[in-house]
């Protein structure tokens, strides 16, 4: 029964959910026990002609039932668009209809409860525990009102959700988080030879690092650029890319005990040249400058 006006206007809304949940529930125990008979009845009937050696006869489907949903389909959205039009025909009283719908709905509900808690009386559940309170105890709404107050948090307090007696939680699921984790990134550094350059005395390299890499990456005309080729490579080629419609060859470089030297030509211009490692598959590029004035 609702304790205040307030939850009488709701109590309407909620028969109607609760009566559309039963409404659910018994046409779904109807469906499931009309499928259950019908599964048994159609394993009996199977049984029966496979005695007596006679076909089963199939259900025939009626034309009727579907013209008879058709109509029930076809009246239910008439009303609602009649309805659907006398709401929108209301133009700018649509908020007042609203209100006047929500009233109508509730109001008879809210008036039931106004009369129930104007009623109220203790001498019943007085008498029930042996005070034999002979008279008529009303509650009034003052006192009505602080028996079924809403708590409130007092002013000052904060609230917390913690739960002093929930049971605790088990550590292992966060410990495994944090090892999966370590362990993924402690692979990741493996792979990369980067745990190899920390502990080079305890930890074995993952792989080889095979690419030819250069001293600098710009160079101008007349300085020299060191390489490194740690693959076996006798040979480096050098491609001038400076016309990109027609790159031309640079003589060979020769590598002797893992470095090569890249003289760039006195003479060369702004562009680009390419060092290629056929064995390794690796390349560098190097940028050269616009050659100093001269003083």
């Amino acid at each position: 029964n609702p304790i205040s006006i307030r939850e009488a206007f709701w109590s309407p809304y909620k028969k109607v959910l609760r009566s559309i949940q039963e409404a659910i529930a018994k046409r779904a125990a109807e469906a499931d026990k009309a499928s259950t008979d019908r599964l048994t009845s159609g394993a009996a009937s199977v049984g029966e002609a496979a005695k007596t050696g006679t076909a089963t006869t199939k259900t025939k489907f009626e034309v009727g039932t579907i013209a008879a949903l058709g109509v029930a389909v076809s009246g239910i959205a008439g009303v609602f668009t009649a309805l659907l039009t006398g709401f929108l025909g209301l133009g700018i009283w649509i908020p007042f209809g609203i209100l006047g719908l929500l009233l109508a709905i509730s109001g008879p509900s809210m008036f039931i409860a106004w009369l129930k808690l104007r009623t109220r009386n203790l001498g019943p559940i007085l008498d029930a525990n042996g005070w034999a309170v002979n008279t008529l105890t009303r509650v009034n709404i003052p006192l009505g009102t602080s028996l079924t107050e809403l708590p409130r948090i007092p002013g000052g307090s904060a609230r917390t959700l913690n739960d002093p007696f929930a049971p605790k939680k088990s550590f292992w699921p966060q410990l495994i988080f944090l090892l999966l984790i370590a362990g993924a990134a402690g692979y990741a550094l493996y792979r990369t030879n980067i745990l190899h350059q920390w502990f080079p005395e305890h930890i074995p390299a993952h792989h080889t690092e095979l690419a030819v890499k250069a001293d600098r990456i710009m160079a101008a005309p007349g300085e020299n650029v060191e390489f490194t080729v740690p693959s076996a490579s006798k040979n480096l080629y050098v491609t001038d890319n400076s016309d990109s419609n027609s790159p031309r060859e640079m003589p060979v470089l020769t590598v002797e005990e893992g470095k090569a030297t890249l003289t760039i030509p006195e003479d060369m211009k702004s562009g680009t040249l390419t060092v290629h490692d056929t064995l390794s598959g690796s390349s560098v590029r190097i940028s050269i400058l616009p050659a100093k004035p001269a003083q």
